[in-house]
């Protein structure tokens, strides 16, 4: 691959890291899929998109007979038809973290109008900071007081009522309904799609429908999840803190993504149900189909392996935890010490972490010196704390932002792997009481 002509500094970047990722995850996915008797993967629209047509390669030069679909959701389209089965629980979902989330914003993940969400704003007491960012600590006060906001949750009842035929409807024309064994297929992190395509589901048959799900990577489970259906390829909740302390969720989402827009939900034409999806062009679009040109080129070099056409085979051939193991030696490079080139080139890309892209944003944002001072581990501590005044300018992938600032960026990264380091000790220690 290296010695390619033609190809950009991009080019190389996604051939030598993402392509082998996305390659070796859909790889270990069939081979799960195989031994649980699984007869269809659902990959879930948007990070699916690259998987499944890895997935199709690989399986057709290894002579796996999987069907494959791609399932067209969103966490927002589906937790708008779920929040009808969840009363007052759905403000869990509802007020969840974020980059720059506001009272407006979190009311919009409710499909509330803006005379609405002007209402409860009134009612809960938040009409001088509808349009201040909050922080965790807020978003957590917030939730209790939209608990007991009758009103709000009539509204979002409402909303939900309003979508909760045709999002079934699509399920249903999509086969989820349907007895063969079916796995869904993700990036992962918490596995709530899995909880909310499970919950829907089984309202729709009436019964309980246990689904299993394949995710790059999961850092927790929904509450009252069942561990041994939700598989993790590179790290799991309990397993691999040295390689998500080295990851970015944001900028392997926004990499491994697709050209199309978000769902937002589904209308019936005729006899067929459709996806709805968000105005606008995906900003990332030309990028997006750039990186299925370079995979497929990959993945022909993987096919050529086992045909003899070129000399990668013992490189291809690694078992599922050799092949975690070079995938993390090079993601933790990419993502964790990234050097200013690649900082500047994948930093660039457009994304947003909420459930509704409503404001894009360079997925490593732009730190000058002071910003840089207060992501340090001290300082950003106290100023989650409200101990310190100062504002945290987030960053989807801060290890970006600091090779891209410059000054010293060995200690900086240290810094911020040790604020890492104690974030996930520290969920660790609450999850076990201690």
């Amino acid at each position: 691959m290296a010695q390619q002509e033609g190809l950009s500094d991009y080019d190389n970047i996604f051939l030598h890291i993402f392509a082998p990722s996305v390659t070796s995850f859909a790889k270990w996915v069939l081979g799960k899929a195989h031994s649980l008797g699984i007869k269809r993967l659902y990959f879930l629209a948007r990070d699916g998109w690259l998987l499944q047509y890895a997935a199709e390669k690989l399986a057709k030069t290894a002579g796996y007979h999987i069907e494959m679909r791609y399932l067209k959701v969103s966490r927002y389209s589906l937790r708008m038809a779920q929040y009808r089965l969840m009363g007052e629980k759905c403000v869990d979902l509802i007020c969840i973290g974020g980059i720059d989330i506001s009272f407006q914003k979190i009311m919009k993940r409710a499909a509330l109008t803006e005379e609405e969400a002007r209402h409860v704003a009134e009612l809960a007491g938040y009409s001088q900071q509808y349009l201040t960012p909050l922080n965790y600590t807020q978003i957590q006060g917030l939730k209790k007081v939209l608990a007991k906001t009758v009103p709000f949750l009539e509204y979002v009842r409402k909303h939900s009522e309003d979508c909760f035929g045709n999002t079934l409807g699509y399920l249903a024309q999509e086969g989820m309904l349907e007895e063969i064994p079916y796995a869904l297929v993700d990036s992962g992190w918490i596995g709530t799609t899995q909880m909310s395509l499970q919950q829907l589901v089984s309202a729709a048959l009436g019964q309980e429908r246990k689904m299993e799900g394949f995710y790059f990577g999961l850092y927790g489970l929904p509450p009252g999840a069942d561990p041994g259906r939700y598989h993790g390829y590179y790290f799991t909740p309990g397993r691999g803190i040295h390689r998500k302390v080295k990851f970015s969720v944001c900028l392997f989402e926004t990499v491994c993504s697709s050209p199309g827009g978000m769902a937002l939900g589904y209308e019936k034409q005729g006899t067929r149900y459709l996806p709805r999806e968000a105005d606008g062009e995906n900003p990332n679009r030309k990028i997006m189909e750039r990186n299925r040109e370079l995979l497929g080129q990959y993945l022909q070099a993987y096919a050529d392996s086992f045909s003899g056409g070129r000399s990668f085979g013992s490189y291809f051939c690694l078992n599922p935890q050799e092949g975690a193991a070079l995938v993390a030696k090079l993601l933790k490079l990419c993502m964790g010490t990234p050097s200013k080139a690649e900082a500047e080139l994948l930093g660039s890309l457009q994304f947003c972490d909420d459930v509704l892209e409503l404001q894009m944003q360079k997925v490593a944002a732009d730190w000058d010196i002071v910003e840089i001072k207060n992501q340090r581990f001290v300082s950003k501590i106290l100023i989650k704390l409200n101990r310190k005044k100062e504002k945290l300018n987030e960053s989807g992938w801060p290890e970006g932002s600091i090779a891209k600032a410059g000054g010293d960026v060995r200690g900086n990264l240290r810094q911020e792997r040790m604020y890492k380091y104690f974030m996930y000790a520290r969920k660790a220690l609450c999850k076990s009481g201690t």
